[in-house]
């Protein structure tokens, strides 16, 4: 099984994470969850980023609501991937690599369709010229 193992990088001072097919990240603001995602996405394949959220800590502002998303498109503008954001208490949706909302996902049960990127992310392309 893969590892990736992380010390005294950004806010995080030591982690030994294995690489199974699902890696979930759960923690305050500020942790280190979304370094630890970049650095799986450097070193591994993916097609899409999963963010599982609360906005309540925004305190429902639509400021701070439209300001967040922002930052999510801004992850997945940087990351190359559609990004699934599941909000229990905010906005749901699915972003495409451009930072676009292609899909508004509503409480209800739905099917959400990813493409397929076979593209390696900016990342991998880096690494891979080292």
């Amino acid at each position: 099984m893969e590892k990736l193992i992380v010390k005294n990088f950004g806010p995080i001072k030591e982690a030994e994470i294995d690489l199974t097919k699902f890696v979930v990240f759960i923690g305050d603001t500020s942790t280190g969850k979304s370094v630890l995602g970049k650095l799986i996405s450097i070193f591994r394949d993916f097609n899409f980023v999963f963010l599982s959220t609360s906005e309540a800590f925004l305190k429902k502002s639509d400021f701070a609501r439209n300001q967040y998303t922002n930052i999510v498109r801004i992850r997945a503008i940087e990351s190359g991937r559609y990004i699934l954001k599941c909000s229990f208490d905010g906005t749901s949706c699915l972003l495409n690599p451009n930072g676009d909302i292609v899909k508004y996902i509503n409480n209800e049960f739905q099917i959400v369709s990813i493409p397929e990127i076979k593209e390696n992310t900016i990342f991998q392309k880096i690494l891979l010229k080292l």
